[in-house]
């Protein structure tokens, strides 16, 4: 019997961790099974474990989804039609990728963790990001709608919220058009250890992690403090955009660590908080 016990013990945690691999096979909707791998939709809710990847052009009407995986996309993803899209996971869009939403289609893309774009981003309504937008490729926040024989007329235009991190590496660049508007924090460049800090963490653990952090005053003047929401044991780097490591490590076992950063230049910077091979960052904001 106790043989028994450990075999379904084991059976649980790998199920717990199995990962579901859901492939475009052909050009079409995404509610259509006949254009999957096996006629396997990914579902609404796309777990952490489950990874999706978009290799033919796909398009998305009239749908809630939210992305706790991994969504890879060297082809075209368009939503439209009120369609919402929440990430909490990553959304990795290739070279020769593209997502991409009309004018007047009242739909919306709301990152709370990472993409890492190489591609295209079209986008006409609104992008809130609330996480990590890594972009070695090209961010289009408008629409040019037609020529009217005189001049160029524009669609509804774009909205970028920028609540965290957007970050433009290598030739990456966000173009606005037509009225178009980015708020919030401003783009930095040259994130490339930060894009790899981000991309290579495990998905569900770093969430959680990630959570277990503040800081605060951000932005500061100088004196700013990370809080933590149990006592744990962490080491504190300190880095700039260009993955510079700009202060020295601070070990700590409590539930706070305070750090003046008044030597340091305005600016934007990030803190690596690692614990028992989990890994958070934070950006801080130099005034």
């Amino acid at each position: 019997m106790k043989k028994l016990y450990t075999f379904l013990g084991l059976v649980c945690f790998a199920s717990a961790f199995a990962q579901t691999t859901y492939k475009t096979i052909s050009v079409g909707d995404w509610d259509n099974p006949a254009r999957w791998e096996n006629g396997a939709i990914p579902p609404d809710n796309i777990g952490v474990n489950d990874v999706v990847i978009i290799e033919h052009n796909t398009g998305i009407e009239n749908k809630e989804i939210t992305n706790n995986g991994t969504i890879r996309i060297t082809a075209t993803l368009g939503y439209e039609y009120e369609t919402h899209i929440v990430n909490k996971g990553k959304v990795i869009v290739a070279t020769g990728g593209m997502i991409y939403t009309r004018h007047t289609s009242a739909s919306s893309f709301v990152n709370d963790y990472a993409i890492d774009n190489s591609g295209v981003i079209w986008n006409v309504e609104q992008l809130t990001n609330n996480g990590y937008i890594f972009n070695q490729g090209y961010i289009y926040n408008y629409q040019k709608l037609f020529y009217d024989g005189v001049s160029m007329n524009c669609s509804d235009a774009g909205r970028i919220v920028n609540n965290n991190v957007i970050c433009n590496n290598g030739e990456g660049y966000i173009d606005q058009d037509c009225g178009s508007t980015t708020s919030g924090n401003e783009v930095v460049t040259g994130c490339s250890t930060l894009r790899d800090e981000i991309m290579n963490a495990s998905l569900g653990l770093n969430n959680a992690f990630q959570q277990q952090f503040s800081v605060s005053p951000n932005p500061t003047n100088g004196l700013v403090t990370i809080n933590f929401s149990s006592p744990l044991s962490a080491e504190i780097e300190l880095f700039d955009t260009t993955g510079k490591k700009v202060f020295a490590t601070i070990k700590i076992s409590t539930d706070h660590a305070s750090i003046d950063l008044s030597t340091l230049n305005s600016g934007v910077y990030f803190a690596k908080i690692s614990s028992d091979n989990q890994t958070a960052v934070k950006k801080i904001v130099r005034l």
